[in-house]
């Protein structure tokens, strides 16, 4: 207490108290060593008290006084502990010092006057006309109480409480609402043994002694007469209750408060209301304060708040140096959302060395103190967050790469050294080096260094996993009883989601006449059955609300290890009504065999009310399906299935897996992801998604998912699931030092890559075409039509390179080119061929995208190709040309369009059936054309058609000229044209400055 004792703000308070209580005021006034203490037990406890809240008020008093030279720190409320409430009163204006040194000396003789124990003396503060006397036969307090906590789940604590006020009546009383599983009581000395009794009846409950009994009984209702007693002090020493500048937070459950009078009712309340310390902290949460200071000694509110799942830090201040902490924190805190607000407005997309010392100090500062952590966090994931609930709101680049910057480095802080800032982190597929380690995913670093070098480094992921999978199994008759039933009709009573949920099997169920079961047992599985379907359904809608970063940073499926849990993800995965699956998971609760016939009747009509998934599951052997057709064979598998007792449940994602089961998790231990790392973890209750703190492996998993999401990362997850490929695969391909612009659709099953590199505004384009990213299976050796992806890309950057000088402002200009052969994690004697090229981005507009956005008339899209014919006959034709050999038609697309189709039948036989591609006669959109087989047949039967298609002269070309491969540079000629044609006016001839293709890379006007 030196550094506090010593300064000008602490010395008042000490004066003032020591006034008060008639001391000379000095150093030595309220000093708490056995030389100072009065003999007189019950007047100790007064001065004590009084010593106490003085010291806590020199705390405070101090805090503000360093805080005054920086303005950095706001307190938004006060509030306080039992006895911490008159700190609180005096911190907030409401009373002076003196009133509260005052009230605190007599608060305790006042209440051990209840047991009729009293000053043998003069006290320094006249008691003795308040204290009450009562006759020996009628004391509020006629015998000591023990002081215990009850722990268990709130509704279990509530009928344990009923029970004991019916079997014990007045022997036991509740006199704090610690949190939702903890209540404290008094017990008389008297009554223990019933009280045991009682308690051995709820083995749910648990029980500890925190206090020997004792007969000072702070809000007991046993404290009527004190409460009296202490009001009579109040007005007899014109004690007076101002409205507070700043508000409290009542103990007993009163609120907020704002003026005098309410501040009276709360301090009264502090002898014979039951604390409600519950409420206290939800109020806290509510408030959601940047941080939650206890001023004084014990930090035994930093436990509350804990224990009540609060979401903000909390610091304890009980010293001079730790007061100055705590300002220094504002003062950073302030410099951090200042730096937030210059970074947003600025364009460059640099962070200037005033950024990075701002960085470094945040997270030292946050490494070496966790009440600035979690604020730090807090904050850092409120930035996330926004950008992942508003993507379409603009953050500069330089704010982007701020923003970024802290989340990463708070996210992987213990990879890297103090001061080092961790500017980029991709999880990434390990392609090459030894085959033990090719396919696993590792985590890459960029890091900024302490000397303000660049270093890249490569780790192995921790909680960083690729993929999410929910799991569904099926619960124990126990399970469904002792927490479905409980939790459907009590801690989801009154959800929306559950009540929307419930409303649509009962709906459901009527309108389709289903019939209601039969005898107790049927009744009560068939309750069960829906129950169990409302508690998983909402559940996983909770899970997807509450913990948006692990759905927005991993790609998600789920998962089944029996029949009952593959019925339950195809009701959540919404490819099932749920009323279509409560027969079949009625029958299973009454019969754990599948082998009934009512079971495959009812299983056989389930599969025909299938459809397609909404998010892929993992089928019997592992892999994820989502069709309907592929998901009725899975039902069936699984109706079939036996599976040996603990098999390993097979997970062939070829990838690092969080495995999450909802409400129950038994089979958790069978999930099988090897040779891929996978972790586990049980959400037991509604509550622990919607309430931090309550499961700390999920909040942190949670945290650190939403710390490494940023809109580059979604871009590369949404891009990898519309190709059926993971990000990490994906992030393989980009380079240290890139930031991803977008992605393309790319023809021949390429990945096109758009980025530019650090520090560098020049827009490129990576497309990279592998055997291992494309769903055909080419032979190697193809030629002509059947030249596959990897080769034809190769010929393609080789045309790039060799064009005539004339073009090159037309087409785009190859950088790199890469070529090269992975070998294959499951068979390390399987190579994959890959090629990768790098080139410059033609801006503009495609032609098709133009006629999409803007519709224009007909003949400005004749016009519009027109031209674009034109100009390749007159700049592109005109190069390399030699007469044609003839076979041309033959060659180039009547064997190409078979062969093509051949490859299609072959990789994908069920779409490319026998049915679509072998009859004459196709119907597409209700009319009848010729099938592909008969357009050959009349090309080539034809000769006139020959004379007018079959080339002459082979000359330069540059592949498709669809209207994904050619741009307009600038549409307002064209724009101007379609309005002239609407508004009736004849168009002027356009002219068209530049139009220019290639042979996949883009073209343009």
């Amino acid at each position: 207490m030196d550094t506090v004792a010593s300064s000008a703000a602490a010395t008042e308070i000490y004066e003032e108290a020591a006034q008060a209580l008639g001391q000379v005021p000095t150093s030595r006034a309220l000093a708490t060593d056995s030389r100072s203490l009065p003999e007189d037990p019950v007047e100790r406890q007064g001065y004590i008290g009084a010593a106490f809240l003085t010291h806590n008020l020199a705390l405070h008093s101090d805090l503000q006084d360093r805080n005054r030279h920086v303005g950095a720190l706001q307190f938004s409320a006060y509030t306080g502990e039992s006895f911490g409430m008159l700190a609180a009163a005096v911190a907030a204006g409401s009373l002076t010092v003196r009133d509260g040194a005052l009230l605190a000396y007599a608060f305790t003789p006042i209440l051990l006057g209840a047991s009729n124990q009293h000053a043998r003396g003069a006290s320094a503060v006249d008691l003795g006309s308040y204290v009450p006397r009562y006759p020996d036969d009628a004391l509020p307090v006629s015998e000591p109480s023990h002081v215990i906590a009850l722990r268990g789940q709130a509704d279990d604590l509530t009928r344990l409480m009923q029970t004991l006020d019916q079997v014990l009546g007045s022997s036991v009383e509740l006199h704090k609402r610690y949190s939702p599983r903890q209540y404290n009581v008094y017990v008389t000395a008297s009554a223990i043994p019933a009280f045991v009794r009682v308690l051995r009846s709820y083995p749910e409950i648990t029980a500890e002694e925190l206090k020997k009994a004792t007969t000072f009984l702070a809000h007991s209702r046993r404290m009527t007469g004190a409460r009296e007693a202490f009001d009579r002090f109040i007005d007899g020493h014109g004690i007076v209750f101002s409205d507070p500048h700043t508000p409290l937070i009542s103990n007993s459950g009163a609120g907020f408060l704002l003026t005098g009078d309410q501040v009276r009712n709360a301090v009264l309340a502090m002898t014979d209301e039951v604390m409600d310390s519950q409420h206290t902290t939800e109020l806290i949460d509510e408030l959601q304060p940047d941080l939650v200071a206890e001023i004084g000694r014990g930090a035994k509110s930093l436990q509350l708040l804990r224990d009540n799942a609060v979401r903000t830090g909390a610091i304890s201040i009980s010293n001079g140096d730790e007061a100055q902490n705590l300002v220094r924190m504002a003062e950073l805190a302030r410099q951090l959302h200042e730096t937030v607000r210059q970074v947003d407005d600025r364009a460059s997309g640099l962070l200037d060395a005033d950024d990075v010392a701002v960085l470094r100090e945040l997270t030292v500062f946050a490494a070496n103190e966790p009440a600035f952590d979690a604020y730090l966090r807090k904050t850092a994931l409120a930035l996330a967050f926004d950008s992942l609930r508003n993507p379409e709101k603009v953050i500069s680049l330089t704010s982007t790469r701020f923003r970024e910057a802290l989340q990463f480095t708070l996210a992987h802080r213990d990879r890297v050294q103090p001061g080092e800032i961790v500017l980029g982190a991709r999880v990434r597929k390990r392609l090459h080096g030894e085959i033990s380690e090719i396919g696993h995913a590792y985590l890459e670093l960029r890091v900024l260094t302490g000397d303000g070098a660049i270093r890249e480094d490569e780790v192995g992921p921790s909680i960083d996993t690729e993929v999410l999978i929910v799991h569904f199994e099926r619960p124990s008759q126990a399970r469904i009883g002792a927490q479905i039933r409980h939790a459907v009709r009590t801690g989801l009573r009154g959800n929306p989601l559950a009540q929307r949920t419930r409303d649509t099997v009962v709906r459901q169920m009527r309108s389709e006449g289903l019939s209601e079961p039969e005898g107790l047992a049927g009744t009560i599985a068939h309750a069960d059955a829906v129950d169990h379907l409302v508690y998983q359904s909402v559940m996983f809608e909770l899970f997807q609300k509450h913990r948006p970063g692990l759905f927005a940073h991993s790609h998600v499926f789920f998962e089944a290890t029996d029949l009952f849990g593959w019925v339950t993800s195809l009701v959540v995965a919404k490819a099932l009504a749920p009323g279509d699956a409560v027969e079949v998971l009625t029958e299973l609760l009454q019969r754990r065999s599948t082998k009934s016939g009512r079971l495959h009747e009812l299983v056989h009509v389930l599969c025909e009310r299938l459809e397609d998934s909404g998010l892929p599951l993992l089928s019997t052997t592992g892999a994820p399906v989502l069709a309907r057709g592929d998901l009725r064979r899975e039902t069936l598998a699984f109706l079939d299935r036996t599976t040996r007792r603990g098999a390993g449940r097979p997970v062939q994602l070829q990838a690092s897996a969080t495995v999450v089961a909802l409400a129950y998790g038994s089979q958790l231990h069978r999930v099988d992801a090897s040779p891929h790392h996978h972790t586990t973890l049980l959400v037991r209750t509604p509550e622990e998604l919607w309430r931090y703190g309550l499961n700390s492996e999920l909040d942190a998993l949670e945290s650190h998912a939403l710390l490494n999401v940023t809109r580059a990362h979604r871009a590369v997850r949404e891009f990898a699931q519309s190709r059926n490929m993971l990000y990490s695969t994906v992030n393989s391909y980009i380079h240290p030092g890139e930031r991803i612009v977008g992605f393309g659709a790319g023809g021949s099953e390429s990945m096109t890559i758009f980025f530019r590199q650090e520090g560098d505004d020049e827009l490129l384009v990576r497309k990279v075409l592998s055997e291992a990213l494309t769903t055909a299976r080419w032979d190697a050796e193809g030629t002509g039509a059947m030249l596959p992806p990897f080769t034809k890309a190769k010929r393609q950057a080789e045309y790039l390179a060799a064009l005539p000088d004339e073009l090159n402002e037309f087409l785009p200009r190859v950088k790199n080119v890469t070529e090269r052969q992975l070998r294959v994690a499951e068979n390390a004697d399987e190579v994959s061929r890959e090629l990768i090229y790098e080139m410059t981005f033609i801006e503009g507009v495609e032609v098709g995208q133009y006629v999409r956005r803007h519709n224009p008339p007909t003949a400005v899209i004749a016009k519009l190709y027109e031209q674009i014919m034109t100009f390749i006959h007159h700049n592109v034709h005109t190069h390399r040309r030699t007469p044609s050999p003839g076979g041309t038609l033959e060659e180039q697309y009547f064997r190409k369009i078979e062969d093509r189709l051949a490859l299609c039948r072959q990789t994908a036989p069920r779409t490319f059936s026998s049915e679509l591609l072998d009859s004459d006669e196709i119907i597409i959109n209700g009319h009848r054309y010729r099938n592909y087989r008969s357009l050959l047949r009349a090309f080539r039967n034809t000769p006139a058609y020959a004379r007018i298609l079959e080339a002459r002269v082979h000359a330069l070309v540059i592949g498709d000229t669809n209207t994904e491969n050619i741009k307009i540079g600038d549409i307002a000629p064209l724009q101007r044209a379609a309005h002239l044609i609407r508004t009736g006016r004849e168009p002027p001839k356009p002219t068209f400055d530049r139009l220019w293709g290639t042979s996949r890379p883009a073209v343009s006007v």
